[in-house]
């Protein structure tokens, strides 16, 4: 077929062509090998296929994406599919490089007590910046009053929320000012604690997405924020602040409820006797604990030969109950966390105490401490 150009097609109201579907392909082909430079849009094209119109080849292919496919200047849809997989799968490949590394912050400032009668104190959902001051101070006296031989920050130190918004804007991303509440929050802690108390950091669901996107963007956000030389460990303060940090989570996770099953393989367990998850699943190991992620304190009933009758705790959190970035009834949440004691010879003598802050008032080894006015603005 003889296709003129456009040149000689001057007064476009005039024009009757009607192309087969094939004589479509051939133009959009056409065009591409004469301007192998260029990107072949729709705009592209109309422009310079003046003698053909949407009208000629959309009931053939409905998109210009379509179009192109079928013209194979562009992958086919199971291409497509192929290739996506591909890249997730190189980009999975590459972050699991860092799953072993991960793995052995658990045991880098072990600290282990003979003393048959130890205190645990259990700390989760903090969420840094967003801690209820109230919170902060009690927990801080907590530590000095009864010098636990270990404290356990059961998930969601950090907060960091919702990376993935990030990801058009990285310049809003400002981790800064949380390191530096939770660097000040662990220094007040170290020192009011024995020189040998254990810190544990169990990784919630936020501490993964913190620490993979660092990972997987640590060029782009480093420079942004200007925090060159500053990496993972030293961000969270686990060297600084002599922290074990427990994950078993693969980085290979990408969608939530991936991510979600993965986090919830994240625990720590003190020898046979009791064992702290962020998640309520950790009461299926079957042994005394305690678990956070949903600020309320809760527990259930249990028994068996090994334990006798048990109880799995859930704790309050540390964050404000009222938070901008979360659509929840926030005023139902609970401030608390729990002093654990600990019997080495006996495991079925581990016992939990409540220790309650949500309100104007809080009871603590038989003291009351009450709100100040700065901590008031936060009661609902």
């Amino acid at each position: 077929m003889d296709i003129n150009p456009k040149s000689s097609l001057e007064d476009e109201d005039n024009l009757c062509h009607k192309f087969s579907k094939l004589e479509c392909l051939e133009i959009l082909l056409n065009l591409a090998e004469e301007n192998p430079d260029k990107i072949i849009t729709r705009d592209f094209f109309r422009k310079e296929a003046g003698f053909i119109f949407d009208k000629d080849w959309v009931p053939y292919f409905g998109t210009f994406t379509e179009f192109k496919r079928q013209a194979n200047l562009s992958p086919t849809r199971s291409e497509n599919t192929l290739l996506s997989k591909v890249a997730i799968q190189a980009s999975v490949d590459n972050i699991r490089e860092y799953n072993k590394e991960k793995y052995e912050w658990s045991t880098l400032y072990n600290r282990d007590s003979t003393r048959r009668f130890q205190k645990f104190l259990v700390l989760s959902d903090i969420h840094d910046i967003l801690c209820d001051p109230f919170y902060r101070r009690m927990s801080i006296v907590a530590a000095h009053t009864y010098k636990p031989q270990k404290i356990i920050f059961n998930g969601d130190l950090f907060d960091l929320p919702e990376f993935s918004k990030y990801g058009k804007r990285v310049e809003e991303f400002d981790p800064r000012p949380r390191q530096d509440w939770v660097h000040s929050y662990l220094t007040d802690l170290r020192n009011v604690v024995h020189n040998d108390t254990e810190f544990n950091l169990v990784e919630g669901n936020h501490e993964f997405r913190l620490v993979k996107y660092f990972l997987e963007n640590a060029p782009l956000v480093m420079h942004t924020l200007h925090l060159q030389g500053i990496n993972v460990r030293e961000f969270l303060g686990l060297d600084e602040f002599n922290v074990n940090y427990y994950s078993r989570a693969d980085f290979g996770a990408t969608t939530d409820a991936e991510i979600t099953n993965e986090v919830k393989r994240n625990y720590y367990q003190f020898k046979d006797i009791v064992l702290f998850h962020h998640y309520p699943e950790g009461k299926k190991f079957g042994m005394p604990g305690c678990s956070g992620h949903h600020h309320k304190f809760y527990s259930w009933p249990f028994y068996n030969k090994t334990y006798g009758p048990y109880r799995w705790f859930q704790s309050a959190g540390g964050i404000k109950r009222h938070v901008d970035y979360f659509n929840t009834m926030g005023e139902m949440w609970e401030n608390g966390f729990y002093i654990v004691n600990i019997d080495l010879y006996n495991k079925k003598n581990t016992w939990f105490q409540e220790i309650a802050c949500t309100n104007e008032h809080c009871w603590l080894d038989g003291r009351r401490y009450t709100r100040n006015e700065e901590e008031k603005l936060f009661l609902v």
